[in-house]
């Protein structure tokens, strides 16, 4: 995401775009080496994070399903808690802006459903697919916890001189703000591992 770095209102939309994404990896067991902000406005969670298509290639144990939804937690959880913040409502499907980009949140989801029907030879629906994952980062961010997590790691975030923080800073605000530790929130017992790193 893109905003102009001396608007405060926006440096804050930004700060919960990312603290959403952070939650979400947070809960489903990611480390996380950084949050930040750069000076272009533009924001980052540096985490590992899986590739669909790869692991049910690779590790055939996993249910596809579930990792193809996990990799739309982490993707989508950034945009669905900015519009939470700005108080927008979401009435269907987040659509990619550019056709054939793999930058941002969207379109990266949207590649990677590409990628993951074509390896698996499926017929995926795409626009249902988000939708459903949308859902469920709804419903996760209407747990106050969960919520108050992501509003207190958005606002240390702003605070920061440099608006940097490093991963065991934000675990622990996160640990902090909600008490029963990762994995339990959300049910998602859900395969780890490590394809790729850095989520805007």
């Amino acid at each position: 995401m893109i905003i102009q770095p001396n608007s405060s209102d926006l440096l804050k939309t930004t700060a919960f775009h990312e603290a959403g994404h952070a939650a979400i990896f947070h809960l489903l067991g990611n480390d996380i080496g950084q949050v930040y902000i750069r000076e272009n406005g533009s924001g980052s969670v540096e985490s590992l994070r899986i590739r669909p298509h790869q692991v049910c290639l690779l590790i055939n144990k996993y249910d596809p399903v579930e990792v193809l939804n996990r990799y739309g937690l982490e993707c989508l959880s950034g945009p669905v808690a900015e519009m939470k913040f700005l108080k927008r409502r979401i009435h269907g499907p987040f659509i990619p802006v550019a056709s054939n980009s793999k930058d941002g949140d969207v379109e990266c989801f949207y590649s990677e459903m590409d990628n993951y029907a074509t390896h698996l030879k499926i017929e995926l629906n795409q626009h249902k697919t988000t939708w459903n994952v949308q859902q469920t980062i709804i419903q996760i961010f209407k747990s106050k916890r969960i919520w108050n997590a992501v509003k207190t790691l958005a606002n240390e975030l702003c605070s920061q001189k440099d608006y940097q923080l490093d991963g065991d800073d934000v675990h622990y605000i996160l640990e902090k703000n909600i008490p029963w530790g990762r994995w339990q929130g959300t049910g998602f017992g859900l395969p780890m591992s490590a394809i790729e790193t850095s989520f805007d």
